[in-house]
């Protein structure tokens, strides 16, 4: 039974990852300050897997939301 919820966890967080690495590489290149700032993510999602992947997603909405209020 544990072994199955860590089959389960690690399959997510490996999903989660993926996702972000995804969205990074097919996100716009003007959400990002320059190109080697892309690379850097790059570099940071892949090298640090889920830690780099959850620090991407809090980065990303954070940018989001920054950029929204500049709007309004």
């Amino acid at each position: 039974m544990v072994t199955l919820l860590v089959y389960i966890l690690v399959t997510v967080a490996f999903l989660f990852w993926l996702s972000q690495l995804i969205d990074l590489l097919l996100r716009d290149e003007q959400h990002f300050e320059s190109h080697t700032h892309r690379l850097v993510w790059f570099l940071v999602v892949f090298v640090t897997h889920i830690i780099g992947a959850v620090w991407y997603f809090v980065w990303k909405r954070q940018a989001a939301k920054a950029q929204e209020d500049v709007v309004s």
